[in-house]
């Protein structure tokens, strides 16, 4: 086994995948996987989802952030009184 060609293909590796900032993201998508509630079965499929889904693949012009501030719902205090609700729209 050649061990040079193997350093260089990881580097490689490494380096397409975004460097230390790809590796910092990845373990913080994978933290936030581990720290959802489930068995370790359930987890360890989070975690493999969350470093197979990589955000800059699957990131589309819908997707891009905007730099207008999202629209929240009106809080419950907001709530039309009478205890009805409008209708949705259609």
């Amino acid at each position: 086994m050649d061990l040079k060609r193997f350093t260089k293909k990881a580097k490689d590796a490494f380096d397409e995948h975004g460097g230390t900032d790809g590796l910092k993201d990845d373990v913080g998508r994978a933290r936030e996987a581990v720290s959802t509630p489930g068995s370790i079965k359930d987890k360890a499929l989070a975690v493999k989802d969350a470093l197979t889904s990589r955000p800059d693949d699957a990131a589309t012009a819908d997707d891009a952030p905007t730099d207008a501030p999202a629209a929240e719902a009106p809080a419950a205090d907001d709530a039309p009184s009478g205890g009805q609700t409008p209708p949705a729209a259609a």
